[in-house]
């Protein structure tokens, strides 16, 4: 199984064409939290302490077998190369016809196939079973600038804790600035407080701040994957100025611009949808005392929108790949990547229904439990 990584986003440039978000300056790094201890073994897996998807059938073993997500729904079908096509099965044909026992091993790996597909676009056998089932850790990689954004936007939630007048500061708008504010004398001071606060209220000693930085540590390290999410979707939220662009390039059709505005009116419930996963999860550090003194509780929570927003990002992937290199320049040559972004919108949203409609969140595998990094 590929490890999957958030494509890296774009964000517009001052002579407007697209450029890399630069990265922080370098800044001291937080103790490490502690090694992690070995997750239990998973009693649902067919073989004692297997991570992979192995199977007994011989049609697992066909050129080009795997499970996939199919159509708008991302359906899990199974799918074998027959040369000049794809054969593709249901779920369950695929089991009717190879004579699968629904209580076989090939039927719970089955299951688990099924259920990985939230996290990862594609499922072979002998795959590693993703992470997000196994431990509820992430099975894609991130940006290490990620975690020190996540880690400074903690210390600087937790400044606030204690600066009534941080407020009254100016806007914070990247990394260099936020950890050019916390370095300043006055605010040591002032950290050194809410780190002071911090630790009673996580059962510690008023001054063991050590154990208050590893906690925020590990708990930057959850929220790093938001960042990156965060950032990925900059993408999706940048069409609302690409469609209109492409659309007056079109002002003397009457036909194409009708359609590229309808596409317009359809961009914004799906631009809410994931809006509101990330509106959530700020909430859930809001209180960054509160979320540090319950973190295994806040760490589950963070999880589940960070598997839900990577789930958005397997639906909306084509359609971000499909827009790279747009400019104004070239806007006449996009009518066929807006109109099939129009197609992708109205076969989710015109009816209402959520892009997470083909998204269950399982719960780890019986036996299994959080692990810090």
């Amino acid at each position: 199984m590929n490890v999957l990584s958030p494509p890296v986003p774009e964000t517009p440039s001052k002579s407007g064409g697209i450029s890399p978000d630069p990265a922080p300056p370098e800044t001291p790094e937080a103790p490490e939290a502690p090694e992690a201890p070995e997750a239990p073994e998973a009693p649902d897996l067919p073989e004692k302490g297997s991570t992979t998807f192995i199977f007994v059938n011989l049609v697992f073993k066909a050129p080009g077998a795997k499970f996939v997500g199919s159509g708008p729904a991302r359906t899990p079908v199974f799918s074998v190369d027959l040369g000049a096509a794809l054969g593709m099965l249901t779920i369950p044909a695929l089991q009717r016809q190879f004579n699968i026992a629904p209580t076989s091993d090939d039927a719970r790996m089955i299951t688990l196939a099924v259920r990985g597909l939230n996290y990862v676009s594609e499922i072979r056998p002998g795959d590693n079973i993703p992470n997000e089932i196994i431990t509820g850790q992430a099975s894609w990689s991130i940006d290490p600038r990620h975690t020190e954004v996540a880690r400074r936007r903690l210390e600087l939630q937790l400044l606030a804790s204690v600066d009534k007048d941080i407020d009254k500061r100016p806007p914070l708008n990247d990394t260099r600035e936020i950890t050019a504010y916390l370095e300043r004398p006055e605010n040591k001071t002032k950290l050194r407080q809410a780190f002071k606060d911090a630790a009673p209220a996580m059962g510690r000693a008023e001054d063991d701040h050590a154990h208050v930085l590893t906690q925020i540590g590990a708990f930057a390290r959850e929220l790093a994957y938001i960042e990156a999410l965060r950032e990925w979707f900059l993408q999706v939220g940048a069409l609302n100025k690409k469609v209109p662009i492409v659309a007056k390039a079109y002002d003397a059709d009457k036909r194409i611009k009708g359609e590229l505005i309808a596409m317009q009116a359809l961009l914004p419930a799906a631009i809410r949808e994931y809006r509101g996963i990330f509106t959530a999860l700020d909430a859930e550090s809001a209180d960054v005392i509160a979320a540090l003194a319950a973190i295994d509780k806040k760490v589950a929570a963070i999880r589940e929108g960070r598997d839900k927003l990577h789930h958005l990002t397997l639906i909306w992937k084509d359609v971000v790949t499909n827009w790279r290199g747009f400019s104004a320049a070239n806007a006449g040559r996009y009518l066929d990547v807006a109109q099939a972004t129009y197609r992708f919108l109205a076969s989710r949203h015109s009816s209402g229904r959520s892009m997470l409609g083909s998204f269950t969140q399982p719960n780890t595998l019986k036996g299994t439990r959080i692990r810090m990094p």
